[in-house]
């Protein structure tokens, strides 16, 4: 079980630093200590939590005693979900993908371009079908977005094992097979 203050400082350099992977955001956040290391950051304790107190503006006495990420969801889950609904498309965009997504939830592409772009934001009513059209998890009430590793969006999945393939064995390939046609298929698809 990951400790709470782990979880909060994790969440918070999430809503700094959305676009970053997992891995970008501990070094975002270390670039941005005057005293923290990756040591003390796993280690936990009084000083990260007033270390990133500072970098977050939060209390520190509340990093260890309250859970963020359930306090907002709580107050208001449609933050979290358009949080990560805006990062998978601005995914999208990077790689010219908005018509594509536009012609799913059955909106002009210059709405998706806007949304983008931060001109406007989706309504809650569309994060679900959004959700679905990036092909992300839908509950985003009960899912921590922010603490996996792996990117959200299918095709980024699929480029990074394809990646991770190339560094493997024949003989952990052919073990890992069936594991991985279910793991690659998309939403709906029968394996």
């Amino acid at each position: 079980m990951m400790a709470l203050l782990e979880r909060n400082w994790r969440y918070l350099a999430w809503r700094r630093w959305p676009e970053l992977d997992s891995g970008a955001r501990t070094a975002a956040l270390l670039a941005s200590a005057e005293t923290l290391t990756a040591p003390m950051l796993e280690a936990g304790g009084p000083e990260v939590a007033l270390e990133v107190a500072r970098i977050f503006e939060v209390p520190a006495a509340d990093l260890g005693r309250r859970d963020l990420l359930a306090e907002l969801v709580e107050e208001d889950s449609d933050v979290v979900a358009l949080a990560n609904i805006m990062v998978a498309l601005r995914q999208k965009a990077a790689d010219g993908r908005l018509h594509d997504i536009a012609r799913v939830i059955d909106v002009d592409v210059s709405t998706v371009s806007r949304w983008v772009t931060g001109v406007t934001s989706p309504k809650p009513g569309r994060f679900r079908a959004l959700a679905r059209a990036l092909f992300l998890p839908t509950d985003y009430e009960t899912t921590p977005y922010f603490l996996l590793d792996q990117p959200l969006i299918h095709a980024a999945r699929v480029a990074e094992l394809h990646h991770l393939l190339g560094l493997m064995t024949p003989e952990t390939l052919r073990d890992l097979y069936p594991g991985l046609r279910v793991l690659l298929r998309r939403p709906g698809e029968r394996v």
